[in-house]
């Protein structure tokens, strides 16, 4: 009998496995962790650097993958390791955007969004992808050729959905869209939140606009309550990152019940990007042609770590104008100076 349960016990030999991106993950993806071939219902620690983790469960998951969760992971069950697993964490964003046109990061279940697929070196030779419930499904994207595409994926029929795009190469950011039967969400911008930019987090009721209360929490610490249901943050540093929710009050029109609904909404999480304009970060630029290392810099520091807003791509395009005009003012003072002396030499 202890032979046979010798046997039993190497069957189970843990491996490891990362979803759903395993190749590259980038500041801000949703990472799970799984411990494979590992007996139905056993309990299952989890390591990092050596050192046991509290987190307990099966998958064990990364909500916002940041620098600092780089490092070397093993899983344990059974009192048996898995082989350690070493994940990267890169410090820049992809240049390729997948963004939310229409909808929002939390939708009512058996709704849909429209999302945006931008890439400057055009869309041929791309795919998109959905990952649903463990599983991976391809979406095709047809005609799309230019640098901008448009596509509508089939409705949010699960609690949680991640879409992201790729081509041979690389691929896009992921975006994360969760359902909810609640009425009221916490709106936020799906892709990490840039350090020294705003920030504005928005508190959503479904089918009204009547909120006549809206409280603000950082995990369980309360940031503000106030009649006006956006919280704004002026200048996003490291410790904006964590879990936010708010907790509205409301009425709808035509309801006769003099008593206001009161709900507090799902917890959504807070990705922050740090402000990264060193070249040695790989972030490629391919069109970016200047000479001028200041304008390197800025053009390196859009791609790498700008929230695609439009607050933010407003700041960032009037930074390369500004560029833009004092290396035309450079080529101007040369051009001068070159004609003076040509006309020195001619008297």
């Amino acid at each position: 009998l202890r032979s046979l349960l010798t046997v039993c016990i190497q069957v189970f030999d843990p491996s490891f496995s990362v979803s759903p991106n395993p190749k590259e993950i980038f500041c801000g993806d949703l990472v799970y962790l799984r411990c494979e071939n590992t007996p139905s219902g056993s309990t299952v620690k989890w390591y990092f650097n050596g050192k046991l983790n509290t987190t307990i469960s099966e998958p064990f998951k990364i909500a916002v993958a940041h620098p600092e969760h780089t490092g070397d992971y093993e899983c344990e069950v059974n009192q048996e390791k898995s082989d350690p697993f070493t994940i990267t964490v890169l410090e820049y964003m992809p240049t390729a955007a997948l963004t939310i046109k229409t909808g929002h990061p939390v939708m009512q279940q058996g709704a849909s969004v429209i999302l945006n697929l931008h890439n400057d070196d055009g869309l041929v030779g791309w795919n998109c992808w959905v990952y649903r419930g463990d599983k991976i499904k391809r979406i095709k994207l047809k005609n799309a050729t230019e640098m901008s595409f448009d596509f509508q994926p089939n409705k949010l029929n699960v609690a949680e959905t991640i879409f992201w795009c790729s081509n041979t190469d690389t691929r896009s950011n992921q975006v994360t869209v969760r359902t909810t039967g609640k009425q009221v969400s916490l709106e936020m911008y799906p892709l990490p939140a840039v350090v020294g930019e705003s920030l504005t987090l928005r508190c959503l009721v479904w089918g009204t606009d009547k909120i006549s209360n809206s409280v603000f929490y950082k995990g369980n610490q309360r940031l503000s309550e106030a009649s006006n249901v956006n919280y704004k943050i002026p200048a996003v540093t490291e410790a904006e990152r964590g879990s936010y929710k708010c907790d509205a009050t409301f009425t709808y029109d035509g309801h006769t019940s003099s008593t206001p609904y009161h709900v507090v909404s799902d917890v959504q999480d807070l990705p922050v990007q740090g402000m990264h304009t060193n070249p040695t970060l790989q972030c490629i630029f391919s069109h970016c042609s200047f000479s001028s290392a200041s304008c390197q810099g800025v053009m390196l520091h859009v791609m790498c770590a700008v929230s695609l807003s439009d607050e933010h791509q407003t700041s960032y395009t009037l930074l390369i104008v500004i560029c833009l005009l004092v290396i035309l003012l450079v080529v101007a003072v040369l051009i001068y100076k070159k004609y003076r002396r040509r006309n020195a030499a001619g008297q």
